[in-house]
């Protein structure tokens, strides 16, 4: 079973085995306890699976969003009751109710919630591997919040580790008068946040779990792709209609993507402008289709037979 975006196993072979000491040992003790299993014996497939005919892999998600699954991957469904739902607004903190309580007010009065949102893991490595990634990843939220800004919305930024000056959310950054419009917390409860439907667009950098909370939503949403799968996710959102990819310093020749100017003067506007954008109409569609699979029951009966 493999929890990655599944069409990423049709990447090139990566001999991690012969990289990796830890890859190594848990081979070895793989070995010890599956002998017949000949694939073992040689680098991985795409570097993560053992190369091997006879291993299938159950991948839980949808046909709907992997357009083109290696072979070998069984497609599923998504598992929507695995995805975190939270819709009991009176049982989450304080803090999160004054959020939702904000955001309301903020929709009613005909504004759009754009929420700014590259994970921990990636925001970390942003923050340490130097002034090339953290500058990109400041330039990417400023660029963002700033024609959200202008286009009346209400920016919403995870910051994680950082602090808002790191992102270029604060308001020395964005102007004076911004202060009202930007919300930035180290944690935000995205899934309660999406149960509400405060959400018109996202930010994101393309992780699985994140894109099927995003796509369950119905959110349109803008990719910006580190590593691993998320390439993959990025370019599937662009095909599917319900999101745009954005060029990275690691994937500048991301197939579909736009520079970050474009984005920010042309496609996020677009987004967020009166009526149902395309993009809103395609996320509205696909979520119907994808909230139709059932991925646990459908493993378990391909299993046990």
């Amino acid at each position: 079973v493999v929890s990655s975006f599944p069409s990423s196993l049709s990447a090139p072979s990566l001999d991690v085995g012969a990289a990796d000491p830890v890859v190594q040992r848990e081979l070895a003790d793989l070995r010890v306890r599956h002998a017949d299993v000949s694939g073992l014996d040689r680098p991985l497939r795409a570097g993560l699976i053992p190369d091997d005919p006879s291993v299938e892999v159950l991948s839980f998600s949808s046909k709907e969003l992997c357009l083109d699954p290696p072979d070998y991957v069984r497609l599923v469904g998504a598992h929507v009751d695995a995805l975190p739902s939270v819709d009991d607004l009176g049982s989450a903190p304080p803090e999160h109710q004054a959020l939702v309580t904000r955001l309301r007010a903020a929709r009613e009065s005909g504004a759009r919630v754009v929420l700014l949102s590259v994970g921990t893991i990636v925001t970390k490595m942003a923050l340490r591997m130097g002034p090339p990634y953290s500058h990109a990843l400041k330039h990417l939220y400023s660029s963002v919040a700033r024609a959200a800004l202008r286009a009346g919305a209400v920016v919403v930024a995870s910051t994680t580790v950082g602090k808002p000056e790191d992102f270029g959310v604060d308001e020395a950054t964005l102007g004076k008068g911004t202060r009202d419009r930007v919300i930035t917390m180290s944690f935000v409860p995205q899934p309660l946040l999406f149960a509400h439907g405060l959400v018109d667009v996202m930010l994101m950098h393309g992780g699985a779990n994140t894109f099927h909370e995003t796509v369950l939503a119905g959110i349109p949403v803008l990719v910006w792709p580190v590593f691993g799968d998320q390439e993959s996710v990025a370019e599937t959102a662009g095909k599917l209609g319900i999101g745009v990819p954005i060029e990275t310093p690691m994937y500048p020749k991301l197939a579909g993507a736009q520079p970050l100017a474009r984005i920010a003067e042309e496609t996020l506007p677009k987004m967020l402008g009166p009526g149902e954008s395309e993009w809103k109409a395609a996320a509205a569609r696909l979520a119907e289709r994808v909230k139709g699979g059932d991925g646990l029951d459908t493993a378990a009966s391909l299993v046990v037979g």
